[in-house]
């Protein structure tokens, strides 16, 4: 695997034939002079320079990257995520059947077609030939923001192959979805989600959301292969949208933690005031998102994070809403605290042309920088000084972990329809509890459970999971000892990962829990024990009562290495019973050599270990808050922000800091012997 060496900043350059190589120049001139030290590229092939204005030709971008040695940037080459027509697929080459069939696929061409494969094959190939020895690349970003949709032959055949592998024989594909195939070649893609075979079953739709995640990781690793072939010496990138703890995943079909395996760096994007998305004023959601990123690259697969694109300003030339004013600061220094080592802003100059024509940019569009260009070289400044403090963080969780289930997920969103995104309200809900105590929780999938229990994770946090594998219950019970701890709630492990319903809910964790689930109901009639108007009527086995309804029914289930709430507490984090109850349980196990003692719901504190123990917080008020942390160092303390007010007291092996951070400002500091 390969390591970032020290943290980048900068921005993505679009190279276009409408604008002047002497423009170009100039704007890669004021990128430099912003202190920053990373361009992403795209495209990295200019077709327009070739002598029949279609064919392969590197005219326009060696000037490019010939300009980026010379000011001493580094240059990620982009190779697949926008236009394909400007990477491997000049429309002189388009038939009808390269095209994917999908009302959801973002790209108009289909990656399975044999000869469009060999077709990306040959241009990625081409691209590594031709830059491997070039003094400006750093990086090739292979897939930006990794997608897949389609239900088209190739793609069929493709699914065919996978299910085989999954099933082995076709009569257990057809037990699982209550079919009636006689070989895997009769299943067809467009009525996997036929109205009554819904009742049946639902793991056809969860298959071929699994198969989507699948085969966006064999074109990562396909091309990774093809690029290593060439160039072995450089990173290989693949970018995922937000974090998928976030949003629905049939959007994109991704699974963050799959794409993390593929590559040596993961890249996020990150868009907190676009397409819908109102982020602006909202820390704890941002603090999630990067987080979640983080976990699903850096936790258990140690790959390093990115941030491959930042928002700088408007979605479109009228969107409303989206505007960027003082938060490219808070933003930066946010993905920073939170471990990320490399960030490129979306992008420099405004779009010139097209959809998001005069959106997006950090100059006018004569290309002189702006005050969004300034706060970026504010941060550059401070993260390039802070240097090798900033590389190989680890944020500090307070032991803490919250369990997220992808395949939950898409089945709590397939059997609730009219309220879509509920298993993940329930998760966000759980996030900003604990961040609202100062806890920064690591977000695991149950393959990480084995892991987390050889480290200092300690306590185990299950939202809302309805839908839970034999396997997985194995892993969580496992996980479960003396000194490992778990909180769960309502509705929890009713049905296995094929959406059979278990005759003793929870499945495979009756004795770890010591109850069973004997019925649900909504409304129920203490509205003060039912988050979301649900409840979960359960009958104790070995645990005993922590709490009961008016109706006498138990509202929470305690043994010693378990906390059962029966009903999603993840909705309702603002009833004071509910929260009393998990407080009770969940504060004894709290990791306390580090601790965020005091902090307002407007700023995001981080401690994080690598190079000493730092201290990070980001103000979203506009009054300045203070915050005290205590940090298990006693080494001196250096300022990353100048003109921060701080005061220090030390212990024999630990040191409090009070710090004032600014309205709508930032603070950094480390407790290290490091110069």
């Amino acid at each position: 695997m390969k390591s970032i060496d020290t943290p980048l900043i900068g921005a993505v350059y679009l190279v276009e034939p409408n604008v002047p190589p002497q423009r170009q120049e100039l704007d890669l001139t004021n990128i430099a002079r912003a202190g920053m030290n990373l361009v992403v590229l795209w495209p990295p092939v200019s077709r327009w320079d070739a002598h029949d204005g279609v064919s392969i030709a590197f005219d326009s971008i060696d000037r490019t990257m010939d300009t980026c040695a010379k000011l001493s940037l580094r240059v990620v080459l982009e190779l697949e995520g926008q236009n394909p027509a400007f990477q491997f697929a000049p429309d002189a080459r388009h038939a009808p059947d390269r095209a994917p069939l999908s009302d959801r696929a973002r790209h108009w061409i289909n990656y399975f077609h044999p000869r469009v494969a060999e077709e990306i094959d040959e241009y990625v190939r081409t691209v590594a030939e031709h830059f491997k020895d070039h003094p400006a690349l750093w990086a090739y970003d292979l897939f930006n923001e990794v997608n897949f949709h389609s239900t088209d032959q190739y793609t069929q055949r493709k699914f065919h192959r996978w299910l085989a592998e999954k099933y082995d024989r076709i009569g257990q594909l057809n037990h699982v979805w209550g079919r009636f195939y006689s070989s895997f070649d009769q299943i067809c893609l467009d009525n996997l989600d036929a109205p009554y075979s819904k009742w049946s079953s639902l793991r056809p739709l969860l298959d071929f959301e699994d198969f989507r995640a699948d085969a966006i990781v064999m074109l990562v690793r396909r091309w990774a292969d093809v690029v290593r072939s060439v160039d072995p010496h450089h990173p290989v990138i693949a970018d995922v949208s937000w974090s998928m703890t976030t949003f629905d995943t049939t959007m994109l079909g991704n699974d963050d933690w799959k794409v993390a395996q593929a590559v040596d760096i993961l890249g996020l994007s990150v868009y907190p005031q676009s397409w819908d998305v109102r982020l602006r004023d909202n820390p704890c959601a941002i603090s999630q998102i990067l987080r979640g990123g983080v976990c699903a690259g850096n936790v258990s697969r140690h790959r390093p994070i990115m941030i491959s694109e930042l928002q700088t300003h408007n979605q479109t030339a009228l969107a409303r809403g989206s505007s960027v004013f003082d938060e490219i600061r808070l933003w930066t220094w946010q993905a920073f605290a939170h471990g990320v080592e490399a960030l490129a802003y979306w992008k420099w100059n405004p779009f010139t042309r097209g959809f998001q024509v005069a959106g997006r940019g950090m100059t006018g569009p004569d290309g002189q920088p702006n005050d969004r260009a300034a706060q970026a070289a504010e941060c550059a400044k401070v993260i390039r000084q802070a240097g090798k403090l900033l590389i190989g963080r680890t944020v500090f969780d307070s032991g803490v972990a919250i369990l997220y289930s992808p395949t939950c997920d898409r089945f709590t969103d397939l059997i609730l329809p009219d309220e879509p995104g509920l298993y993940r309200r329930s998760l966000a809900g759980w996030y900003r509890h604990l961040w609202n105590k100062g806890v920064t929780p690591s977000i695991l999938q149950p393959q990480d459970l084995p892991a987390a229990a050889s480290r200092d994770t300690k306590l185990l946090i299950i939202p809302c999971l309805a839908m839970l594998s034999r396997q997985d219950a194995d892993r969580i019970r496992r996980f479960a000892s003396p000194t490992r701890k778990i909180i769960a709630d309502g509705r929890f492990a009713i049905v296995d990962e094929n959406g059979f319903a278990y005759d003793q809910p929870p499945g495979g964790l009756t004795d770890t829990f010591g109850y069973v689930e004997t019925d649900f109901l909504s409304p129920y009639h203490d509205q003060g024990s039912a988050a979301g108007e649900r409840f979960s009527v359960i009958t104790l086995t070995n645990a005993q009562a922590a709490a009961k309804t008016r109706l006498d029914h138990v509202l929470a289930a305690r043994s010693e290495k378990t906390l059962y709430l029966a009903t999603p507490f993840g909705l309702a984090i603002d009833n004071t019973r509910l929260a009393g109850i998990v407080d009770d349980f969940l504060t004894p196990q709290l990791d306390r050599r580090c601790e965020v003692l005091d902090h307002s719901q407007d700023v995001d504190v981080v401690i994080s270990h690598g190079p000493g123990v730092m201290l990070a917080a980001v103000n979203y008020s506009h009054q300045p808050q203070q915050i005290r942390a205590k940090l298990d160092a006693t080494a001196p303390v250096r300022s990353l922000w100048p003109g921060t007010h701080y005061k220090v007291d030390r212990d024999h092996d630990t040191t409090v800091i009070e710090c004032t951070v600014p309205a709508r400002g930032v603070a950094g500091l480390v407790i290290t012997d490091e110069n």
